[in-house]
């Protein structure tokens, strides 16, 4: 009898003591609330939270949770900081606060470039971007040339906080000088992205040109991979696929293709490789401003016009481990472009990407090729 009294007693003592692990590693969230975003709207951040209140979740899921939830709000580039307040009232209840420390979201500065030989050939303009339009994370920017052109550049773009992001521009230009673009024109543009999966959209987009004449373009699109390095791999590809179809200013057909591929590897002492190429048609009734032109820096805009173009590039990107906002690129640019006579361009060079408060990042491009070519806040 005493034998089964204890047994009894010990069984009841290890379902008491099971019990409160049990509860110790579950945990009712009862509040999720968010402290330090004056400009950032509670909506666009809540938008992002994985987690919902009124549940009973397991402590090692719901840490993940919350590094999802981090991964995700450090990704809009809207916050400098951002950490957890996990609070518990008398009930062992949890209280979840999102504290946020939000970043400068205005920019401006120079863009464009200098090309050198023999004379300056400069095609410079200054912009003004705010990056957290409405507190909801809309981008937009306005570009005004200086020197040669005059125009605007118009550019919006929102994420709509969740699957969709929609990217739209407006361009319009006054050439005083240019040895194939020899009269005003405009272009508009708007595309459409839906988030597949994490790092997998698809879309479609539409181009109006006004040159001689109107002219339409069509594109679905799709893109795969990110340029910005994800968490904890080291190396990582995108790739940019699209084509095109519509009609000239001489009610002709227009068409063509473009695909990119990049890879990207990160080395010792976060210096980072990377190399790409793209290959681009362009044929039909196409409007000359619109043509396909070279991108290899060290060389003039428009040096080489054609309706093929195969760009391959390699960069180093190295931070500066003593100055951590100042990174050294090092680069090699080639573009084989042209009609039926393909012609082999190659240039290469140096520049500095400083992360200051309102270029984030400046970006100065020495670039050496048929001449001597300084790019301003040319994301190659």
């Amino acid at each position: 009898m005493r034998k089964i009294i204890a047994i009894a007693i010990i069984f009841i003592i290890s379902a008491f003591f099971s019990t409160i692990i049990l509860r110790a590693d579950t945990v009712f969230l009862k509040k999720i609330s968010v402290e330090g975003n004056r400009i950032t709207k509670t909506s666009y951040i809540m938008s992002k939270v994985n987690l919902k209140t009124g549940r009973t979740y397991n402590v090692d899921d719901l840490m993940e949770k919350m590094s999802e939830i981090k991964s995700k709000l450090l990704k809009t580039g809207l916050f400098e900081e951002l950490y957890f307040d996990d609070q518990l009232d008398n009930n062992g209840n949890l209280n979840l606060i999102i504290k946020v420390k939000e970043r400068n979201y205005l920019f401006f500065g120079p863009e464009g470039s200098l090309y050198i030989k023999n004379n300056i050939y400069p095609d410079i303009s200054v912009y003004l971007e705010y990056i957290n339009l409405l507190g909801m994370n809309h981008d937009i920017k306005v570009s005004l040339p200086i020197y040669e052109n005059r125009g605007i550049f118009i550019n919006f773009m929102s994420d709509n906080q969740k699957k969709f992001i929609i990217d739209s521009s407006i361009d319009v230009k006054k050439v005083k000088s240019d040895p194939i673009i020899t009269k005003d024109y405009l272009t508009a543009n708007i595309y459409f992205l839906y988030n597949l999966a994490q790092s997998y959209y698809l879309g479609s987009g539409i181009l109006y040109n006004r040159y001689y004449g109107s002219s339409f373009i069509f594109y679905p699109l799709i893109k795969l991979g990110s340029t910005a390095r994800p968490e904890e791999k080291s190396n990582w590809y995108y790739s940019e696929n699209s084509l095109k179809i519509g009609y000239g200013e001489d009610d002709k057909l227009i068409y063509g293709l473009s695909t990119e591929l990049y890879y990207f590897r990160s080395l010792l002492l976060q210096i980072i490789f990377k190399t790409g190429i793209s290959f681009d048609y362009l044929g039909g009734d196409v409007p000359k401003n619109l043509l396909l032109s070279n991108t290899a820096r060290g060389y003039p805009s428009n040096y080489i016009t054609g309706d093929k173009r195969i760009s391959p590039k390699a960069e180093l990107f190295v931070p500066l481990q003593w100055f951590p906002k100042l990174a050294i690129s090092l680069f090699v640019d080639s573009d084989i472009i042209g009609y039926n006579n393909l012609k082999l361009i190659v240039g290469g060079g140096i520049g500095i990407r400083w992360f200051n408060k309102y270029q984030n990042p400046l970006i100065v491009d020495f670039a050496f090729g048929k001449g001597f070519e300084i790019n301003l806040s040319k994301k190659i």
